[in-house]
């Protein structure tokens, strides 16, 4: 225990690592104000510190005590059904993504699905809009996609909120859906990265270093998130979005 902690004070006083921290609060505070942000904005300082090996299973790990905290205050808004059947599409979708991980350069996927990512945010702001319910095959595909992304660089969550902004999801339906999303890949992805070999002793140690910097904007965030007008979430939803994919091409 005492090595632990050493270890943890070595890294709160390491210069190289204030990056981590800094990006860390914030990406609580969008987390806790949005519902999501966590890899969008942490993942591309935090790779680039510590390595996309270490980070990912990390962002699983210190956004698992919050995932659950702040699904416990929306359970009763959620749209069922679609969450489900997102998780379940999701679930088939992550180990491919790990594969991916583990085989090709993540460079490579992070830039495609940033590009991606880019065009779909620019459309929504040119007025896209996808018609009519959500269907179980657009839902099943969409969520496919994002555990691709899940596995093999972090990121599930723009896909589907894109696809959510696109149908019109009201304000607060939209914020607890993807609080209950979250909620659910973290399930699935814990497990995943553990069998796959990736909690190590060095990804235990640095979520316990970045946790209380996380945690704190996380709280902060949730506080403004009961202040926010439906309109100007919205805006937020999407700059996040767009901003994670900008920096992911730019690190």
């Amino acid at each position: 225990m005492t090595g632990a902690l050493s270890s943890i004070t070595a890294l709160w006083i390491d210069p190289v690592m204030s990056a981590v921290f800094g990006v860390a609060l914030i990406g609580g505070f969008a987390r806790g104000l949005a519902g999501f942000g966590v890899g969008l904005i942490m993942m591309p300082i935090c790779a680039s510190v510590i390595g996309p090996a270490v980070t990912i299973p990390m962002m699983a790990l210190i956004d698992a005590p919050t995932a659950t905290w702040l699904a416990s205050k929306v359970w009763r808004d959620f749209d069922r059904r679609e969450v489900l059947t997102l998780l379940i599409a999701c679930a088939g979708g992550t180990p491919v993504g790990i594969a991916v991980l583990l085989l090709i350069e993540p460079d490579v996927i992070k830039n495609i699905a940033s590009v991606i990512v880019l065009f779909f945010a620019v459309a929504l702001l040119f007025g896209l809009k996808l018609g009519g319910e959500p269907s179980t095959r657009r839902s099943t595909g969409t969520g496919f996609v994002a555990g691709v992304l899940e596995g093999s660089v972090g990121l599930p969550g723009p896909p589907i909120i894109l696809v959510w902004l696109a149908t019109q999801v009201p304000g607060a339906r939209l914020r607890a859906n993807i609080i209950m999303f979250f909620f659910g890949m973290m399930l699935i992805v814990v497990p995943a990265f553990t069998i796959a070999g990736l909690m190590t002793a060095e990804t235990i140690l640095m979520t316990a270093a970045v946790f209380p910097f996380f945690f704190g904007g996380v709280l902060l965030g949730n506080l403004a998130s009961g202040h926010v007008p439906e309109a100007i979430f919205r805006k937020i939803v999407l700059g996040l979005v767009s901003a994670g994919a900008i920096s992911a091409l730019l690190t």
